[in-house]
């Protein structure tokens, strides 16, 4: 009944926790790489609170065995503790970049080398209690170089903090304030265990806060794009019905048509299409400003809400964008180049009383470019 007591915080998160992803197995997320991110992140939660409640069904009982038995629960600890930040690193950054081969290099530059150091300084513990050490009562006792072990949480809660309030509007108002959850919840009971390491709190903390991030994830999913995971016309609609009502504030839009885009289905197949789908949402990531909305606003034709309020603001954005698609092009991913239609306006408070009207104007500019286009090919 005492050693209830003492890990009964932790079986509810253990449980909580494998709740969590039998519910990813029925209902995925819809990138792959998010989906497998967030299960591995789950994963090493589930198996720390393993190791954690086996820890403290040992500590301090006599006998070799209690005596080894803690030393593997406690590597094991240590090993699978920054796990969880870490793929949390991994799931933010390709959620914000979408850039597959950038995304590799983050991870081999910057992202790997805390946690190789910590598993590395975790396994030699064992042998030196640089990290930990179990006292002659087989009582657990942190060793001298444990603020390594904690600084590894430290750099990859620096970055996720970095990340979701440097490109909150690029995950959205609800991803913004879910991984504040699960930042800043979990984060302020650390700050509590480390004064006071024998509470069992944190990890329980952790595995609600995943938990809410996860259906708050799945219910925001009506307002994104499953292709190219820009918001939607749904979510535009009610972004666009937000700004409008604060009236006097000044912004663009600009609208954006992949030209001729139906002679690249019908010629290289839907399979190349959505790729070009997915790459024009990559350019247009690239090329415009963190505080700036998009969206994929139907078929093969995007929307952007650009925080400029002048008309050659407004020009240098649609320039970059082009400027951005002459740069990807120069790849040679593809054996045809791709190009954009594009055309934007300056919201007038007088003339656009609504998101209609607005988007309407943005879409005249658009095919008087592409109308051009048309006459000089």
């Amino acid at each position: 009944m005492v050693l209830f007591e003492k890990i009964d915080l932790l079986i509810y998160a253990l449980i909580i926790s494998i709740l969590t992803i039998m519910f990813v197995n029925k209902t995925s997320f819809k990138k792959k790489f998010i989906n497998y991110t967030f299960k591995f992140s789950v994963f090493s939660v589930i198996m720390y609170l393993i190791f954690d409640i086996g820890a403290i069904s040992v500590d301090g009982l006599q006998g070799n065995l209690n005596f080894g038995l803690h030393y593997l629960f406690i590597f094991f600890i240590y090993f699978f503790g920054p796990l969880a930040p870490f793929f949390w690193v991994l799931l933010i950054d390709y959620k914000i970049f979408m850039d597959d081969a950038n995304f590799r290099k983050r991870i081999k530059r910057v992202y790997i080398y805390p946690i190789l150091i910590n598993s590395v300084l975790s396994f030699l513990s064992i042998f030196t209690g640089w990290f930990f050490v179990m006292d002659k009562n087989n009582l657990y006792v942190r060793g001298d170089l444990f603020p390594v072990h904690a600084a590894v949480f430290v750099f990859y809660f620096i970055i996720i903090t970095v990340f979701i309030f440097k490109f909150r509007n690029r995950l959205g108002k609800k991803f913004f304030f879910s991984n504040l959850i699960v930042l800043v919840f979990p984060f302020s009971i650390g700050i509590i265990q480390g004064f006071f390491y024998k509470l069992e709190l944190i990890w329980p903390t952790i595995a609600i806060s995943i938990m809410v991030y996860f259906f708050i994830y799945q219910s925001n999913q009506l307002n994104y794009d499953y292709l190219t995971g820009l918001h939607n016309r749904r979510s535009l609609d009610e972004y666009l019905k937000v700004r409008l009502k604060k009236g006097s504030e000044r912004f663009g839009g600009i609208m954006i048509d992949i030209f001729r885009f139906k002679l690249i289905n019908d010629k290289y197949g839907h399979k190349i299409g959505d790729e070009v789908l997915i790459d024009v949402g990559k350019i247009l990531r690239d090329a415009t400003e963190n505080g700036d909305f998009l969206c994929r606003y139907a078929g093969d034709e995007f929307f952007i809400v650009s925080e400029v309020s002048e008309e050659s603001e407004l020009q240098k954005r649609i320039s970059r964008i082009n400027e951005t698609l002459n740069e990807y092009n120069a790849s040679g991913k593809f054996a045809f180049e791709i190009s954009l239609s594009v055309g934007g306006v300056l919201y007038k408070e007088s003339e656009h009383k609504d998101p209609n009207a607005f988007i309407s104007d943005a879409d005249i500019q658009m095919y008087k470019i592409k109308n051009r286009q048309k006459r000089e090919s």
